[in-house]
């Protein structure tokens, strides 16, 4: 899994997910890579997914969707709010298989059971966002 800085052209700045190593940072352009896993539980990372902010330049956000496999499938979603150099776990809980950043910085959160979630990024607050779709798998 890679992603790259939404202005990456000033700061080349590219993440990548290694199972077995967890996130790693370059900041010129893949040239030289540094670990970025501090507070990350990242060993058999069985499934990934990393979203930028599209305001990363100024608030050096970004979220990681981590699944291991001794975690018996529960993925854990993790914010970072200074590059990826420290991580807290904000769910691990839901069964989430999807996200996605929205232009004004809140998160989409697509389950396994059909449902979508949105995260307020400023307060950390969830919102449930399901309608009644009948059966719906969730993936990216």
């Amino acid at each position: 899994m890679l992603a790259i800085s939404p202005n990456y052209t000033r700061d080349r700045t590219v993440y990548a997910v290694l199972s077995g190593t967890g996130l790693m940072r370059s900041t010129d352009g893949g040239q030289t890579w540094q670990a970025a896993n501090s507070g990350l539980f990242y060993e058999d990372v069985a499934l990934s997914d990393l979203a930028l902010s599209p305001s990363f330049a100024e608030d050096k956000t970004l979220y990681a969707l981590l699944t291991a496999s001794r975690s018996e499938g529960i993925p854990r979603l993790y914010r970072s709010t200074d590059r990826g150099d420290n991580w807290k776990v904000l769910e691990e809980a839901i069964p989430i298989s999807a996200l996605a950043l929205i232009p004004d910085g809140d998160l989409l959160l697509g389950t396994v059971d059909g449902r979508i979630h949105r995260l307020r990024a400023e307060r950390l607050v969830w919102e449930n966002l399901t309608v009644e779709l009948g059966d719906l798998d969730v993936y990216n």
